[in-house]
Protein backbone atom coordinates (compact mmCIF):
# COMPACT_ATOMS: atom_id res chain seq x y z
CA UNK A 1 0.00 0.00 0.00
CA UNK A 2 1.12 3.77 -0.13
CA UNK A 3 3.50 4.10 2.39
CA UNK A 4 6.93 4.98 3.03
CA UNK A 5 9.00 1.56 4.49
CA UNK A 6 12.24 0.86 5.83
CA UNK A 7 13.52 -2.26 4.19
CA UNK A 8 16.64 -4.50 6.14
CA UNK A 9 18.66 -6.21 3.56
CA UNK A 10 21.38 -8.80 4.17
CA UNK A 11 24.54 -9.57 1.79
CA UNK A 12 24.23 -12.62 0.26
CA UNK A 13 26.66 -12.68 -2.19
CA UNK A 14 28.79 -10.40 -4.50
CA UNK A 15 29.54 -11.53 -8.31
CA UNK A 16 32.78 -10.74 -10.29
CA UNK A 17 34.93 -11.07 -7.59
CA UNK A 18 38.13 -13.58 -6.56
CA UNK A 19 37.78 -16.15 -5.19
CA UNK A 20 40.81 -14.68 -2.32
CA UNK A 21 37.78 -11.82 -1.97
CA UNK A 22 35.09 -13.81 -1.77
CA UNK A 23 36.77 -16.02 1.02
CA UNK A 24 37.10 -12.79 2.81
CA UNK A 25 33.25 -11.92 3.02
CA UNK A 26 33.21 -14.61 5.12
CA UNK A 27 34.62 -12.38 7.76
CA UNK A 28 31.18 -9.81 7.15
CA UNK A 29 28.72 -9.24 7.96
CA UNK A 30 26.69 -6.97 5.70
CA UNK A 31 23.04 -4.84 6.55
CA UNK A 32 22.17 -2.13 4.29
CA UNK A 33 19.18 0.37 4.85
CA UNK A 34 17.00 1.08 1.68
CA UNK A 35 13.89 3.22 2.38
CA UNK A 36 11.31 2.36 -0.15
CA UNK A 37 8.20 4.66 -1.66
CA UNK A 38 4.86 3.33 -2.89
CA UNK A 39 3.18 6.41 -4.49
CA UNK A 40 -0.52 6.29 -5.09
CA UNK A 41 -1.89 5.25 -8.16
CA UNK A 42 -3.77 7.96 -10.30
CA UNK A 43 -7.80 7.46 -10.56
CA UNK A 44 -10.15 8.94 -12.60
CA UNK A 45 -13.90 8.81 -11.54
CA UNK A 46 -16.54 10.44 -13.60
CA UNK A 47 -19.94 10.02 -12.24
CA UNK A 48 -21.44 11.73 -15.69
CA UNK A 49 -23.31 14.84 -16.53
CA UNK A 50 -26.58 16.75 -15.75
CA UNK A 51 -28.47 14.69 -18.22
CA UNK A 52 -27.31 11.28 -16.85
CA UNK A 53 -27.48 12.55 -13.14
CA UNK A 54 -31.24 13.99 -13.23
CA UNK A 55 -34.59 14.09 -10.77
CA UNK A 56 -37.75 15.95 -10.02
CA UNK A 57 -37.59 18.21 -7.00
CA UNK A 58 -39.48 16.25 -4.02
CA UNK A 59 -38.01 18.67 -1.14
CA UNK A 60 -35.20 16.22 -0.44
CA UNK A 61 -31.49 15.92 -1.03
CA UNK A 62 -30.59 13.86 -4.29
CA UNK A 63 -28.34 11.30 -3.67
CA UNK A 64 -26.86 8.29 -5.88
CA UNK A 65 -24.79 5.69 -5.67
CA UNK A 66 -21.90 4.20 -8.06
CA UNK A 67 -19.43 1.59 -8.45
CA UNK A 68 -16.49 0.41 -10.86
CA UNK A 69 -18.17 1.68 -14.01
CA UNK A 70 -17.54 5.19 -12.80
CA UNK A 71 -13.06 5.14 -12.47
CA UNK A 72 -10.66 4.65 -15.03
CA UNK A 73 -7.14 3.81 -13.34
CA UNK A 74 -8.86 1.11 -10.64
CA UNK A 75 -6.95 -2.10 -10.00
CA UNK A 76 -8.33 -5.34 -11.32
CA UNK A 77 -9.18 -6.60 -8.02
CA UNK A 78 -10.62 -3.81 -6.26
CA UNK A 79 -13.89 -2.57 -6.04
CA UNK A 80 -15.28 0.84 -5.52
CA UNK A 81 -18.52 2.23 -3.67
CA UNK A 82 -19.23 5.69 -3.76
CA UNK A 83 -22.19 7.60 -2.74
CA UNK A 84 -22.98 11.09 -3.87
CA UNK A 85 -25.25 13.71 -2.52
CA UNK A 86 -26.33 17.17 -3.52
CA UNK A 87 -25.54 19.61 -0.70
CA UNK A 88 -29.08 21.47 -1.08
CA UNK A 89 -32.68 19.83 -1.64
CA UNK A 90 -33.76 22.72 -4.09
CA UNK A 91 -34.18 23.10 -7.46
CA UNK A 92 -30.23 23.87 -8.85
CA UNK A 93 -27.20 21.91 -10.65
CA UNK A 94 -24.67 20.47 -8.50
CA UNK A 95 -21.15 19.23 -9.19
CA UNK A 96 -18.14 18.56 -7.96
CA UNK A 97 -16.21 20.87 -9.87
CA UNK A 98 -17.97 23.77 -8.12
CA UNK A 99 -17.57 21.59 -5.11
CA UNK A 100 -21.32 21.28 -4.46
CA UNK A 101 -21.83 17.65 -4.17
CA UNK A 102 -20.80 15.64 -0.94
CA UNK A 103 -20.03 11.90 -1.39
CA UNK A 104 -18.60 9.03 0.49
CA UNK A 105 -15.78 6.44 -1.13
CA UNK A 106 -15.01 3.38 -0.52
CA UNK A 107 -12.33 1.35 -2.09
CA UNK A 108 -11.22 -1.97 -1.04
CA UNK A 109 -8.98 -4.77 -1.89
CA UNK A 110 -9.61 -8.54 -2.49
CA UNK A 111 -8.96 -9.18 0.72
CA UNK A 112 -11.89 -6.65 1.98
CA UNK A 113 -8.87 -3.99 3.00
CA UNK A 114 -9.60 -0.54 2.90
CA UNK A 115 -7.19 1.02 0.16
CA UNK A 116 -8.74 4.23 -0.64
CA UNK A 117 -5.48 6.20 0.47
CA UNK A 118 -3.48 4.11 -2.21
CA UNK A 119 -5.18 6.39 -5.20
CA UNK A 120 -4.33 9.95 -5.54
CA UNK A 121 -7.92 10.57 -7.05
CA UNK A 122 -9.72 13.41 -9.44
CA UNK A 123 -13.87 13.61 -9.59
CA UNK A 124 -15.49 14.86 -11.94
CA UNK A 125 -19.27 14.95 -12.95
CA UNK A 126 -22.89 16.55 -12.06
CA UNK A 127 -26.32 15.83 -10.53
CA UNK A 128 -29.31 17.91 -11.71
CA UNK A 129 -32.38 18.35 -9.40
CA UNK A 130 -35.26 19.60 -11.82
CA UNK A 131 -38.46 21.34 -11.58
CA UNK A 132 -41.43 19.80 -10.85
CA UNK A 133 -44.30 20.54 -13.54
CA UNK A 134 -47.30 21.94 -11.94
CA UNK A 135 -50.38 22.18 -14.26
CA UNK A 136 -53.15 24.74 -13.20
CA UNK A 137 -56.14 22.93 -15.04
CA UNK A 138 -57.65 21.72 -12.45
CA UNK A 139 -57.99 25.30 -10.42
CA UNK A 140 -60.90 27.83 -10.66
CA UNK A 141 -61.94 30.63 -8.95
CA UNK A 142 -66.10 31.87 -8.56
CA UNK A 143 -67.92 34.60 -8.61
CA UNK A 144 -69.06 35.28 -5.59
CA UNK A 145 -72.27 37.32 -3.79
CA UNK A 146 -72.83 38.11 -0.60
CA UNK A 147 -74.99 41.00 1.43
CA UNK A 148 -73.06 43.61 3.26
CA UNK A 149 -72.30 42.41 6.66
CA UNK A 150 -69.42 44.46 7.55
CA UNK A 151 -66.86 42.11 7.06
CA UNK A 152 -64.21 41.31 4.53
CA UNK A 153 -64.71 39.35 1.71
CA UNK A 154 -62.75 37.41 -1.07
CA UNK A 155 -63.41 34.68 -3.62
CA UNK A 156 -60.79 32.03 -3.04
CA UNK A 157 -58.79 29.72 -4.81
CA UNK A 158 -60.38 26.53 -5.70
CA UNK A 159 -57.86 23.37 -5.88
CA UNK A 160 -54.82 21.65 -4.10
CA UNK A 161 -51.31 23.51 -4.24
CA UNK A 162 -48.34 21.83 -3.23
CA UNK A 163 -46.06 23.73 -0.90
CA UNK A 164 -44.35 25.55 -3.31
CA UNK A 165 -46.87 26.77 -4.86
CA UNK A 166 -48.60 30.29 -3.11
CA UNK A 167 -51.36 32.82 -4.71
CA UNK A 168 -51.31 36.03 -4.31
CA UNK A 169 -54.65 37.74 -4.44
CA UNK A 170 -55.69 41.48 -5.59
CA UNK A 171 -59.11 43.61 -6.05
CA UNK A 172 -60.33 46.17 -7.95
CA UNK A 173 -63.39 48.10 -7.79
CA UNK A 174 -64.65 50.41 -10.60
CA UNK A 175 -61.99 50.65 -13.03
CA UNK A 176 -59.78 51.49 -10.05
CA UNK A 177 -55.81 50.38 -9.09
CA UNK A 178 -55.49 47.35 -8.14
CA UNK A 179 -54.92 46.80 -4.46
CA UNK A 180 -53.58 43.08 -2.85
CA UNK A 181 -55.44 41.58 -0.28
CA UNK A 182 -53.66 41.28 2.77
CA UNK A 183 -53.61 37.79 4.81
CA UNK A 184 -51.80 37.90 7.86
CA UNK A 185 -51.73 33.62 9.32
CA UNK A 186 -54.67 32.54 6.58
CA UNK A 187 -56.85 35.69 8.59
CA UNK A 188 -58.45 38.38 6.34
CA UNK A 189 -56.33 41.90 7.08
CA UNK A 190 -57.40 43.81 4.06
CA UNK A 191 -60.15 43.19 1.83
CA UNK A 192 -63.04 44.41 0.04
CA UNK A 193 -65.96 45.39 2.58
CA UNK A 194 -68.45 48.05 0.74
CA UNK A 195 -71.31 47.58 -1.54
CA UNK A 196 -69.98 47.37 -4.41
CA UNK A 197 -68.71 45.11 -7.69
CA UNK A 198 -65.08 44.17 -7.47
CA UNK A 199 -62.51 42.21 -9.89
CA UNK A 200 -60.93 39.81 -8.05
CA UNK A 201 -57.66 38.06 -9.21
CA UNK A 202 -55.82 35.23 -7.99
CA UNK A 203 -51.71 35.05 -9.71
CA UNK A 204 -50.35 31.92 -9.40
CA UNK A 205 -46.24 32.27 -8.06
CA UNK A 206 -43.86 29.15 -7.94
CA UNK A 207 -40.81 29.23 -5.39
CA UNK A 208 -38.44 28.40 -7.96
CA UNK A 209 -38.72 24.65 -7.50
CA UNK A 210 -41.93 24.41 -9.97
CA UNK A 211 -42.40 24.82 -13.72
CA UNK A 212 -46.41 26.04 -13.83
CA UNK A 213 -47.90 25.06 -17.06
CA UNK A 214 -51.57 27.21 -17.89
CA UNK A 215 -53.33 29.82 -16.71
CA UNK A 216 -50.79 32.23 -14.30
CA UNK A 217 -53.94 34.61 -13.05
CA UNK A 218 -57.44 33.71 -12.72
CA UNK A 219 -60.31 36.54 -12.46
CA UNK A 220 -63.59 36.30 -10.77
CA UNK A 221 -66.23 38.61 -9.60
CA UNK A 222 -67.09 39.67 -6.14
CA UNK A 223 -70.76 41.44 -5.32
CA UNK A 224 -71.96 42.51 -2.18
CA UNK A 225 -75.25 43.93 -2.23
CA UNK A 226 -77.07 46.25 -0.22
CA UNK A 227 -78.24 45.03 2.92
CA UNK A 228 -82.35 45.80 2.96
CA UNK A 229 -83.61 47.26 6.56
CA UNK A 230 -87.19 47.54 7.13
CA UNK A 231 -87.95 50.58 9.85
CA UNK A 232 -91.37 50.27 11.14
CA UNK A 233 -92.84 52.91 13.19
CA UNK A 234 -96.43 52.26 13.12
CA UNK A 235 -99.69 54.11 11.95
CA UNK A 236 -99.26 57.74 13.96
CA UNK A 237 -102.01 60.41 14.20
CA UNK A 238 -101.53 64.09 14.84
CA UNK A 239 -104.74 66.04 15.37
CA UNK A 240 -102.98 69.42 15.14
CA UNK A 241 -102.32 70.84 11.63
CA UNK A 242 -98.63 71.44 10.27
CA UNK A 243 -95.60 69.43 9.15
CA UNK A 244 -94.88 66.59 11.39
CA UNK A 245 -91.64 65.37 12.00
CA UNK A 246 -90.17 62.13 13.86
CA UNK A 247 -86.82 61.55 15.41
CA UNK A 248 -85.50 58.60 14.78
CA UNK A 249 -83.21 56.68 16.50
CA UNK A 250 -82.44 52.10 16.33
CA UNK A 251 -81.42 52.46 19.64
CA UNK A 252 -84.86 53.35 21.03
CA UNK A 253 -87.53 50.88 21.58
CA UNK A 254 -89.88 52.19 20.27
CA UNK A 255 -88.62 51.11 16.78
CA UNK A 256 -88.36 48.42 15.44
CA UNK A 257 -86.37 46.99 12.69
CA UNK A 258 -86.92 44.01 10.74
CA UNK A 259 -86.06 42.05 7.39
CA UNK A 260 -82.71 42.21 7.65
CA UNK A 261 -81.27 43.39 11.52
CA UNK A 262 -78.57 46.05 11.32
CA UNK A 263 -74.94 45.29 11.53
CA UNK A 264 -73.98 44.42 15.06
CA UNK A 265 -73.14 48.16 16.35
CA UNK A 266 -74.79 50.18 13.55
CA UNK A 267 -77.43 52.21 14.53
CA UNK A 268 -79.85 54.50 12.03
CA UNK A 269 -80.72 57.91 12.86
CA UNK A 270 -82.41 60.73 10.97
CA UNK A 271 -85.62 62.03 10.65
CA UNK A 272 -89.79 61.32 9.04
CA UNK A 273 -91.63 63.74 7.90
CA UNK A 274 -94.94 64.75 6.37
CA UNK A 275 -94.47 66.54 3.23
CA UNK A 276 -97.49 68.62 3.94
CA UNK A 277 -98.75 70.14 7.20
CA UNK A 278 -102.73 69.67 5.73
CA UNK A 279 -105.16 67.01 7.38
CA UNK A 280 -104.99 63.91 5.37
CA UNK A 281 -102.81 60.24 5.76
CA UNK A 282 -99.50 60.43 4.49
CA UNK A 283 -98.33 57.03 3.33
CA UNK A 284 -94.40 55.85 3.97
CA UNK A 285 -93.84 56.23 0.46
CA UNK A 286 -95.07 59.94 0.25
CA UNK A 287 -93.12 60.70 3.40
CA UNK A 288 -89.76 62.86 3.67
CA UNK A 289 -86.86 60.49 4.85
CA UNK A 290 -83.67 61.87 6.06
CA UNK A 291 -82.27 58.40 7.20
CA UNK A 292 -78.76 57.35 7.55
CA UNK A 293 -76.81 54.44 9.42
CA UNK A 294 -73.50 54.90 11.33
CA UNK A 295 -70.73 52.37 12.79
CA UNK A 296 -69.56 52.20 16.05
CA UNK A 297 -66.69 55.14 15.06
CA UNK A 298 -69.88 56.95 14.01
CA UNK A 299 -69.06 57.10 10.66
CA UNK A 300 -71.98 57.42 7.97
CA UNK A 301 -72.18 53.72 6.44
CA UNK A 302 -75.52 54.57 4.45
CA UNK A 303 -74.42 53.59 1.08
CA UNK A 304 -74.12 49.91 2.30
CA UNK A 305 -77.97 49.60 3.07
CA UNK A 306 -81.44 49.84 1.88
CA UNK A 307 -83.75 51.43 3.79
CA UNK A 308 -87.57 50.21 3.36
CA UNK A 309 -89.88 51.93 5.79
CA UNK A 310 -93.12 50.42 7.10
CA UNK A 311 -95.94 53.19 8.74
CA UNK A 312 -97.95 56.09 8.06
CA UNK A 313 -98.61 59.51 9.81
CA UNK A 314 -102.12 61.14 10.08
CA UNK A 315 -103.12 64.44 10.52
CA UNK A 316 -106.97 64.66 11.16
CA UNK A 317 -109.00 68.03 12.18
CA UNK A 318 -108.62 69.62 15.29
CA UNK A 319 -111.99 70.66 16.81
CA UNK A 320 -112.81 73.34 19.52
CA UNK A 321 -116.33 72.93 20.96
CA UNK A 322 -117.52 75.99 22.81
CA UNK A 323 -120.67 76.51 24.29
Amino acid sequence: NYNSYKIDANLISISSISPLDEARLENYNFIIDITGIITPKDLTINIGDYSQNIKEFDGSLFEKEFNNDVATGLLENDNLFLNVSSQESKVGQYSFEDSSLDYILNISNQLGEEVSDCYDITFYGGMEIGKVIFSTRDLNLNDVEVVYDGQMHVSMLNGQLPSGISVRYYFQKDGGDREEIIFDNGILKFAPVDVGTYNIYANILSDGNYSIVGEIEFTSTLTIAKRRITLSFGELHFEAIGIKTLQIDSRESEFNISNLPLVNSHYLKGTISTNDEGVGKYSSESLIKDLNVYNEKDVDVSENYEIVCNGSIEIVHYYIVSF
